[in-house]
């Protein structure tokens, strides 16, 4: 899958925060009680290699370092059919030459196919709204913008209480240009 999203960090949050906000926002998105929901940190190396196997958690450690490059890690929702995201902390360009595209930038791609899609989306909408950027979207698949706020995302994509974390999944990805990765023969 060639879908992904990604966001500028202009503000510093570790790996630690990243994790929790992520899980919050996921069980805001669809509609369920976030403590129901688990969220494991994995290297992105380990998850390739090992998937759908369970791999180790990361070191505490690395869950209280700051989100940077060279620390590419995957979040796993082991729950929700394995649902898996590579975070990737990547330097481009200068930003101070204007360019929206240079900086520090964070991007989710989902591993898998359906609910992977839905936890990269919760990814980098906590990573816009943690380092104070809109979230780039270069197919519009989650909106009509290439570049996105965050906090409207979320209010565009959240799905109604009462059904479970794996149909309102679906359901969110219906919603989207990602339509086709709710249908089962996808």
């Amino acid at each position: 899958m060639t879908t992904d999203w990604s966001t500028r960090i202009s503000r510093g949050f570790t790996t630690g925060e990243l994790r929790s906000a992520t899980r919050v926002a996921l069980g805001e998105l669809l509609g369920v009680d976030a403590s129901a929901l688990s969220l494991a940190v994995v290297w992105s190396v380990g998850l390739a290699s090992a998937h759908p196997g369970r791999v180790p958690d990361v070191a505490a450690e690395v869950l209280a370092r700051p989100s940077g490059p060279d620390e590419d890690v995957a979040f796993v929702a082991w729950d929700l059919d394995a649902a898996a995201v590579e975070v990737n902390v990547i330097v481009l360009g200068d930003p101070d030459e204007g360019d929206e595209h240079g900086g520090v930038r964070l991007h989710a791609a989902p591993y898998r196919a359906a609910h992977s899609c839905v936890l990269a989306i919760a990814t980098a909408i906590t990573a816009a709204c943690l380092g104070g950027s809109p979230v780039w979207d270069e197919r519009t698949t989650l909106s009509d913008r290439r570049v996105a706020d965050p906090e409207c995302l979320v209010e565009r994509l959240r799905q109604p209480p009462g059904k479970s974390a794996w149909d309102a999944a679906l359901d969110l990805l219906r919603g989207t240009g990602l339509r086709d990765a709710a249908d089962p023969d996808w």
